[in-house]
């Protein structure tokens, strides 16, 4: 039974508005004013309150106050006047009231709209606490993530100086006379650990949002691309895999340690995909305003609807049978290194089958800053 607060200035005609809420199966408690009507609030649940109003009254201030209380603020409020009262009626639709009641009132109709205005209301109650738990629920999932994120930078940024020592050690142990039976195998190792010094500082970045700010210069492509090629030669040794480059643009306007990382993931991506005893082709050349740097493997290719989502941060596509897919990292730091240049970078089928990637740089006359 939905329990009802009657506030009425009458007294005789709140109880016969109460007696007729009776029969329509309420159960109402009557006072005369909206201040009397507070310590009820206070007292007791109330599910809704039906306030008397004439065209005296001032509405909207007998309003105001029952919703500056906490349970008259979250209450269905229902103004009732009589029939010959349009001033009335009109000022509590104005007003905001959340239905209107016209008397002579008929029971059974009135019961209904009360019930109708109850459930409303507490259905809006339990979506608005379900709303409070998920988000308290996805605040707490977001401090997770939050806290888990920053644990996993703190731990990659560690990882730097164990892997800088590493390959300090295994460049000194190069230069020893004595290791030259097991150079090969040296330089094999010091690849993989420059490998995974550069997987360390790509997810720096990414999860940084981009690298630092860039300082372009000319840069000697054909440099950058021979010191390439020597770092992945063990691997492309190991798989019979060729490079050839080919340089009709023989600079670039870049900066060089973004340039090389550039490069050097490019390259590390075309060997994950290019079958064993082919050749990875390395280009570039000169377009308008861009300098552009292409690097085409002779694999599988990357399907039309996922070329632009392999650029994106994590991002992993199933590698086909025999292929080693990557982390998604990559190619998510060559799209924010091109673009730190003002350049960008996009992939798309190669003639003859496989992938080419195409990075291009603006062409500069002097350093960006």
């Amino acid at each position: 039974m939905a329990k009802v607060l009657i506030v009425d200035g009458e007294l005789d005609r709140g109880a016969a508005l109460a007696a007729a809420l009776g029969l329509a199966g309420v159960h109402p408690t009557v006072v005369m004013s909206t201040r009397a009507a507070l310590p009820s609030l206070e007292a007791s649940a109330v599910d809704a309150i039906l306030l008397a109003v004439t065209t005296v009254d001032p509405v909207a201030a007998r309003l105001a106050d029952l919703r500056g209380h906490p349970v008259g603020a979250v209450t269905p409020v229902i103004a009732v006047a009589d029939h010959d009262q349009p001033g009335a009626l009109a000022a509590a639709v104005a007003t905001g009231y959340d239905d209107v009641l016209v008397r002579p009132l008929r029971p059974a109709e009135v019961g209904a709209r009360l019930r109708l205005q109850v459930s409303a209301r507490r259905k809006l109650a339990e979506a608005m606490e379900i709303a409070a738990r998920v988000r308290a629920e996805c605040e707490e999932v977001r401090a997770a993530r939050k806290l888990d994120a920053a644990l996993t930078e703190y731990l990659i940024h560690d990882l730097r100086s164990p892997i800088a020592a590493v390959a300090m050690y295994l460049q000194e142990l190069l230069a020893t006379p004595e290791t030259a039976p097991v150079a090969h195998t040296l330089q094999a190792c010091l690849a993989a650990t420059d490998t995974i010094g550069r997987m360390v500082m790509n997810h720096l970045d990414v999860a940084a949002g981009g690298p630092r700010p860039v300082a372009a210069v000319a840069c000697d492509l054909a440099a950058a691309l021979a010191a390439a090629a020597a770092h992945f030669a063990p691997r492309c040794d190991a798989r019979g895999v060729t490079l050839v480059r080919r340089l009709a643009a023989p600079q670039v306007w870049a900066d060089p340690e973004l340039l090389r990382r550039i490069i050097e993931n490019l390259l590390d991506n075309a060997l994950r995909y290019a079958p064993a005893g082919t050749a990875i082709e390395v280009e570039s050349t000169s377009a308008g305003p861009r300098t552009v740097l292409a690097v085409t493997d002779r694999g599988p290719g990357v399907p039309a609807a996922d070329r632009a989502r392999v650029f994106e941060h994590a991002v992993q596509l199933d590698p086909p049978p025999g292929c080693r897919g990557g982390r998604g990292l990559g190619l998510a730091f060559c799209k924010m290194a091109t673009e730190a240049h003002g350049g960008g970078i996009q992939i798309d089928d190669a003639a003859g089958g496989g992938a080419r990637i195409e990075a291009w740089f603006p062409v500069c006359e002097a350093p960006l800053w």
